[in-house]
C-alpha cells in the first residue's frame, strides 16, 4: 500500500479523558484516537505517521471541530497527499481501486462512544494542523488561521452587558501574558496573539431572568496562549459579577502599568469546547462518505439522547414526590426542593407528564 497525508476532523468529549495530547500518566484522546490507528493498520507506530494537531485541549475540555494531520495508508496510488516513495510499484499491485478507504466509517468503529471521526481530506506533503515551525516578527506564523472556542456558564447573577463591553476590550493584537498561565516545562513563549472577536450572549434571550438560562462566551483568534480561554472568561465572570469594573482589561493589557500576572482562578475545565478551526481557501476538502455520515447521525442522536436522560432523571423523582405530595409539610419541602435545584415550570411539567404515562393514572392533574 501506498501513504498519504490526510487531514482528519474529529469531536469528542473531554470530560473523562486527562486532556488531548499523549502523556505519562491518565487516559488521554490522541492516545485513543492512535490505539484506533493502529488497530485498523492505517499507520506503523505512532512515531513515522508524523501526525500533527491543530490546538491542544485540557483535562475536561471538549472539542467539536478539532483537527490532526498524520500520514496513513491509502488504497491509491496517485494524487493529493500520496507519498511517492511508499509502497509497491503499480506493476506489482494485483488491482487497484479508484476508491479511497472509507476513513471515517472505519475508524469510528474502533473508537469510543465520546470520540468521532466527522470527515477527512487529503492535503499536501507541507501541511500542518497547527503551525508552520518560524517566526515571522517575534510571532509564530500558524498554518491554522483561526481557532474558536465557546463557553458555557449559567447566567445567574451575571450582568451580561458588563461582560460584553468588557469583552470588546480582549479584541486586537496584544501581548496577552496576564491572561494566561505560564508552562515550566517549556521555553518562554511569545505572549502576542490576535483575537477576533468575543462575543457574550444568552442561550436564550426570551428567558433573562431563568437561572437556568445559559451565557455563551464565544472567543475567536490565531492561536492561544496556555489556559488563555479559561482565564479570560474567569476575568469576565468576575467584572460580571460586579466585583471588577471594564477597565480591568485594559489594565491588565497594560504591560507596563501590571509588569506580572495577578493571582486569581482561572475557570473550569468542563464548560470550554473548541468549536472550530479555520484554514487557508483550498487547502482542504473534507470528504465523507454516505455510509459513514448515516452512521454519525445515529450515534449523535443515541448519545443527546442518553444525556438528555441522565438530565432529566431527577425531575422524575421530583414529580414522583409532587404526586405523592398531600400535607402541606410535603408541599412546602418540595417547593424548598424545587427552588434549590432552580427548575422552570415546563422541566417540572416534563417529568410530571412523564410520571402521569408510568403510573397509567387518568384524570389526575399533576399541577406544579
Amino acid at each position: 500500500y501506498k501513504k498519504r497525508r490526510v487531514a482528519f476532523q474529529f469531536a469528542y468529549l473531554g470530560w473523562n479523558y486527562s486532556g488531548l495530547a499523549i502523556q505519562n500518566f491518565g487516559v488521554t484522546v490522541m492516545q485513543k484516537l492512535m490505539d484506533a490507528f493502529e488497530k485498523a493498520r492505517l499507520i506503523e507506530d505512532r512515531i513515522s505517521c508524523d501526525f500533527t494537531v491543530c490546538g491542544r485541549t485540557d483535562k475536561g475540555v471538549s472539542a467539536l471541530g478539532q483537527v490532526v494531520s498524520l500520514v496513513v495508508r491509502s488504497a491509491l496510488v496517485s494524487g493529493l497527499g500520496i507519498v511517492d516513495d511508499s509502497g509497491t510499484a503499480i506493476n506489482e499491485r494485483p488491482s487497484i481501486p479508484d476508491v479511497e478507504l472509507d476513513y471515517v466509517f472505519l475508524l469510528n468503529k474502533l473508537l469510543p462512544p465520546d470520540i468521532r471521526i466527522l470527515a477527512w481530506s487529503p492535503v499536501g506533503a507541507d501541511f500542518s494542523a497547527r503551525y508552520s515551525v518560524f517566526f515571522f516578527y517575534n510571532c509564530l506564523r500558524f498554518t491554522c488561521c483561526q481557532r474558536s472556542y465557546t463557553y458555557f456558564i449559567p447566567c445567574s447573577g451575571l450582568d451580561i452587558t458588563m461582560m460584553a463591553e468588557a469583552a470588546k476590550r480582549l479584541e486586537g493584537t496584544h501581548d496577552f501574558r496576564n491572561f494566561c498561565s505560564i508552562n515550566l516545562e517549556h521555553e518562554l513563549p511569545v505572549f502576542v496573539r490576535r483575537i477576533d472577536s468575543v462575543l457574550v450572549r444568552l442561550e436564550d434571550t426570551s428567558v433573562m431572568c431563568d437561572p437556568t438560562t445559559m451565557c455563551e462566551i464565544s472567543i475567536t483568534g490565531s492561536g492561544f496562549l496556555y489556559h488563555q480561554v479559561r482565564c479570560i472568561v474567569a476575568l469576565l465572570v468576575t467584572i460580571g459579577r460586579g466585583y471588577e469594573s471594564p477597565s480591568l482589561i485594559d489594565d491588565l493589557l497594560d504591560i507596563e502599568k501590571t509588569p506580572a500576572k495577578p493571582q486569581y482562578q482561572m475557570a473550569a475545565d468542563y464548560p470550554l469546547i473548541l468549536m472550530g478551526a479555520e484554514y487557508p481557501p483550498g487547502s482542504l476538502s473534507w470528504e465523507t462518505s454516505e455510509a459513514a455520515r448515516f452512521e454519525l447521525v445515529r450515534h449523535f442522536q443515541k448519545l443527546w439522547s442518553e444525556h438528555a436522560i441522565r438530565y432529566v432523571c431527577p425531575l422524575f423523582n421530583l414529580a414522583i414526590l409532587r404526586f405523592f405530595a398531600r400535607a402541606r409539610t410535603s408541599k412546602v419541602l418540595l417547593d424548598h426542593v424545587e427552588g434549590s435545584l432552580h427548575l422552570n415550570s415546563s422541566l417540572i411539567s416534563a417529568g410530571c407528564r412523564f410520571v402521569t404515562n408510568v403510573l397509567n393514572v387518568r384524570g389526575t392533574r399533576l399541577a406544579r
